[in-house]
């Protein structure tokens, strides 16, 4: 697990506005029509150029029979979801934290999967828990899938769960943060 301070460029108020800011700034990074080098800066955007290009030489802008164009939208729309589309974030509550969560990365596709949780906290800040995955081999993507499916409600809610928030996080936080460890 890693976890981030992140400031959110946008003011937002409680976690269902928090998941349109998380969604809208997924979008903007990795969809930019300007791809910068050496940064995931409209990786997406630049991912879909190559894959209509590759798609164009080898069966055509139109192709001409069912089973060339069935072949050429499987390619694209497996290069789009091998690529970054965008996100859902939705509002999980565990332990008594609320959550933003969204999901990066598909098993059907890639071999790098990563649930994100985010803890909103004062003046567009928020806590980032990301629980990254990589899938190597065809056997440990097949012995490895499963758990991987349901961890979010097992191992990754189990970790949230036993976090123990620091007092001056919770000074920070608008909702009301319970430290486990007060003491009198």
């Amino acid at each position: 697990m890693i976890v981030r301070l992140k400031k959110v460029p946008q003011s937002f108020d409680g976690v269902e506005s928090l998941n349109a800011v998380i969604e809208k700034e997924y979008l903007d990074f990795y969809h930019d029509l300007v791809p910068l080098e050496r940064t995931l800066r409209g990786r997406h955007t630049e991912d879909m150029n190559h894959a209509f290009e590759y798609a164009n030489k080898v069966w055509g802008e139109f192709p001409d029979s069912k089973e060339d164009k069935k072949e050429r939208e499987e390619f694209l729309l497996d290069d789009y979801f091998r690529s970054f589309p965008p996100i859902s974030c939705e509002t999980v509550t565990i332990g008594k934290q609320t959550y933003s969560k969204y999901v990066e990365g598909d098993i059907n596709y890639k071999h790098i999967f990563q649930r994100v949780y985010n803890l909103p906290i004062k003046d567009n800040y928020m806590l980032s828990f990301l629980f990254k995955y990589r899938l190597e081999g065809e056997a440990s993507k097949k012995k490895f899938r499963k758990w991987l499916l349901s961890s979010d409600e097992t191992f990754e809610h189990k970790i949230l769960e036993t976090l123990d928030i620091s007092r001056l996080v919770d000074g920070m936080s608008d909702q009301s943060l319970e430290v486990l460890s007060h003491q009198e």
